[in-house]
């Protein structure tokens, strides 16, 4: 069930003034970790993940709700973007690892928040993907060769 004990609350980050920014941390940090902007040679740990948190919170305005008393009031980028952090962990978009050897702590998405936030990626991107780009490609390529012997 998508609403069980741990995801009760899951799309709350989602309902607040906050919203706006929530949605940008979330795609700035999935094309962090699965696009061509993935950086493989640094651990994703929380400076990591707070870093990409306030880059999306300078771009991205607060949505003005004046039903929402619901959320306190944040002072700075970095507060908020530890709120978010902190705010993402609790509902289940993201997860903590922490390795027992090193005592360290990487962050990742959960598969439900994963899945979640591959459409909202791919919605703000603006560019169309085909699944069958690949197959196209080597079809025109041996049907170049076959009829004009091109390499």
């Amino acid at each position: 069930m998508l609403f069980a004990d741990e995801r009760l609350n899951f799309f709350r980050p989602l309902t607040g003034k906050y919203r706006e920014q929530v949605v940008a941390c979330l795609r700035s940090l999935y094309a962090r970790l699965y696009s061509s902007l993935a950086e493989y040679s640094r651990v994703v740990g929380r400076e990591l993940v707070l870093e990409v948190f306030q880059e999306a919170i300078t771009r991205t305005p607060v949505l003005d709700d004046a039903e929402d008393d619901t959320a306190p009031p944040v002072r700075g980028e970095r507060e908020q973007a530890n709120m978010m952090l902190n705010l993402l962990l609790d509902h289940g978009w993201l997860e903590r690892h922490v390795d027992e050897v090193t005592l360290t702590s990487t962050y990742g998405f959960s598969r439900i928040g994963r899945l979640f936030t591959q459409p909202m990626e791919e919605i703000a991107g603006n560019r169309f993907h085909t699944q069958h780009r690949n197959m196209r490609n080597t079809c025109s390529a041996l049907r170049s060769f076959l009829d004009k012997q091109e390499v």
